[in-house]
């Protein structure tokens, strides 16, 4: 893994580490019942992305998604 993808790794991390799980529930369930394919489907949203997502809005497009499963 690159230096780069370590940060961007970390920083997603943090940032679903602050998650107000009533405002997320379906992304808190995954981080609690498996953290890494939380940290690896948010990291895939913003690297699959045209334009660059935000931590933010990649894990709001995650809640919707897992929502519709």
């Amino acid at each position: 893994m690159s230096n780069d993808n370590k940060e961007l790794r970390e920083a997603i991390k943090n940032e679903v580490d602050s998650l107000i799980c009533e405002s997320h529930p379906q992304v808190c369930a995954l981080r609690g019942s498996n953290p890494d394919a939380c940290y690896n489907k948010i990291e895939e949203i913003i690297m699959s992305s045209a334009t660059p997502n935000s931590i933010q809005t990649a894990i709001a497009e995650l809640e919707v998604a897992l929502g519709e499963i």
